[in-house]
């Protein structure tokens, strides 16, 4: 199916939301904290069981969106599996431990407070050079402190802050370490670090110039074991770089994989308390809350729904009348349960997964632009539509808008 302009401008989107957490678990604490009198020390007593101290290395991929914009979606995807598989190998080589799904171009390792710091940064700066010729770099974030964990969710304000310096604050190739895990290395020669003095998170980083050539470890590059954010003779085609090109298995695989959908994404606001632990497990009500709104509401419409976790839930609809309709439902019941939150609904074609006993997970055009328009854009209490979204619709009493995010233009309705 033709693109239309306005889609052709934006940069493809991967798979947007991490999903996998252990309901069960969540549930127990869910339900205790609920049943509770909600006390800052109440909070504290009942996550003190999920407290663990590790050092987290977060990476994210660097330059993506000009590649996005320039390469079909599959052959994006096929790219950003060399860096993680480099990541998951070398990780555990050393064992470390993988948490999430590991969708779109991020990945998350755990390492117990018993493998020292400094064959974690070893590691890391002989990843760096044996990924020297990978198309797509990845920039690293790494921190030693005190998480919580629940499940496959880590939580907790040490992490709030490493994965923004790991999202946001590194470059590719870039290996950034926060004071507490280069203050371990004090006694270690060898390791050079110059100050990321424009990070202002509240701690202090510093980028890994160099490692001494003792610590670098000579890690395999093995397989794949990881979760895959689709099926897996998906992956296999990724990984094969001759049918990534043949145009005939490339049309087979994806028709059977492409869907055009309209995705509804609904952002809400993460809730805040001057103690983290409050802070931690309000907003795991708010994401119970969450997606018991949305089911509820979603049973008068024929939609599905994909994941909702972290403040955030993304839907796909056939038809985007129907999902507006849904928008506006949603937005009434959450404002009944006194909480707010922002829309965003595009159209295109997607990649839509079925993965087993984990459900679905989708990419495409359609997630990204509408997790732009529910996060980066407007009031809460805003349904934004885009352009082509809107005219699948009978709905003409929207406002016009036109916003630029992330050097993309985006114009449509709001309701």
């Amino acid at each position: 199916m033709a693109k239309n302009a306005f889609h052709a401008s934006v940069p493809q989107a991967l798979f947007d939301l991490r999903a996998s957490f252990d309901n069960r678990q969540l549930s127990k604490v869910f339900r205790l904290w609920e049943a509770g009198t909600k006390t800052a020390e109440e909070a504290k007593i009942l996550l003190r069981p999920f407290l663990v101290e590790w050092t987290v290395v977060l990476s994210d991929s660097s330059g993506l969106s000009k590649l996005a914009a320039e390469l079909p979606l599959h052959e994006v995807l096929a790219l950003i599996q060399g860096p993680k598989e480099h990541v998951y190998s070398n990780g555990t080589f050393i064992w470390g431990i993988p948490i999430w799904i590991w969708a779109a171009d991020n990945s998350a390792m755990f390492y117990h407070s018993g493998i020292p710091v400094a064959s974690i940064l070893g590691m890391l700066a002989a990843q760096r050079e044996a990924m020297t010729n990978e198309r797509v770099k990845i920039g690293v974030g790494v921190h030693s402190g005190t998480f919580y964990r629940l499940g496959d969710q880590i939580y907790g304000e040490e992490f709030s802050i490493i994965d923004e310096i790991a999202e946001n604050r590194t470059a590719g190739d870039e290996i950034v370490v926060t004071a507490p895990a280069r203050n371990i290395l004090r006694e270690i020669p060898g390791f050079e670090f110059s100050e990321r003095e424009d990070i202002d998170e509240g701690i202090s980083a510093y980028r890994l110039e160099k490692a001494p050539e003792t610590t670098l470890a000579n890690t395999p590059h093995g397989k794949y074991h990881f979760a895959l954010p689709f099926p897996f003779r998906f992956h296999q085609f990724l990984k094969n770089p001759s049918k990534i090109r043949d145009p005939k298995i490339i049309q087979s695989v994806m028709g059977r994989f492409t869907e055009h959908r309209t995705v509804v994404l609904v952002d809400i606001p993460k809730p805040s308390s001057d103690v983290a632990e409050v802070s931690i497990l309000e907003g795991i009500s708010s994401d119970f809350g969450l997606r018991k709104t949305i089911r509820s509401t979603l049973r008068g419409f024929v939609g599905q729904e994909i994941k909702t976790w972290g403040g955030m839930g993304i839907l796909v609809f056939s038809d985007a009348g129907i999902a507006l309709g849904f928008a506006k439902a949603l937005r009434e019941n959450l404002s009944a349960r006194d909480i707010p939150c922002r829309i965003g609904i595009d159209q295109s074609d997607v990649l839509l997964f079925r993965l087993g006993g984990r459900g679905f997970d989708v990419a495409g055009t359609a997630v990204n632009v509408a997790s732009k328009l529910a996060q980066d854009c407007g009031d809460c209490g805003s349904i934004y539509v885009t352009e082509s979204a809107v005219s699948g619709t009978d709905a003409p009493n929207g406002l016009p808008f036109s916003v630029e995010i992330s050097r993309v233009r985006i114009r449509g309705m709001t309701f």
